[in-house]
């Protein structure tokens, strides 16, 4: 079946990101919400934005893409901030040791993180990790990621 590009992309992080250590296989996409019970430690990777550029120099119909990615890493319980931190360790270091994906995305930066954490009886928290990603793809094949 033909899927998207940023499909093959949410994919391929979902591989790169799962068995962490720390969250293990608890890797959703694009699940609203905080993750609960069993899910937890885990992750939610979400694509909520990206911008399309032709290439000026390249006489073919080339686009640039660039994706904004976020992984989400929740946690709950004593000594949750010093996990959220260990997830974000362990993310950074998943994703930077291939920044292709094994699909041939061109670049991945990380743009920022923030930790939100509620002290109420759950004392549940979260790290944000927000990532620019680019790729290209021919105009027209949005499926396919191009060298």
């Amino acid at each position: 079946m033909v899927q998207h590009a940023r499909t093959t992309i949410l994919e391929a992080l979902v591989k790169t990101l799962s068995n962490l250590p720390t969250t293990d296989d608890n890797v959703f996409t694009n699940r609203p919400g905080e993750l609960e019970g069993e899910e937890l430690p885990g992750l939610v990777i979400v694509m909520p934005s990206e911008k399309v550029v032709a290439d000026a120099g390249d006489s073919s119909t080339t686009q640039h893409r660039q994706a904004e990615f976020r992984v989400i890493g929740f946690d709950r319980g004593e000594d949750m901030e010093q996990r959220l931190n260990r997830i974000a360790l362990e993310v950074e270091d998943a994703i930077f040791a291939d920044v292709t994906l094994g699909v041939g995305v061109k670049a991945i930066g990380l743009d920022g993180l923030e930790i939100t954490v509620e002290d109420g009886t759950q004392h549940v928290g979260a790290i944000e990790m927000r990532f620019a990603l680019l790729y290209r793809t021919a105009e027209g094949s949005p499926e396919n990621i191009v060298a």
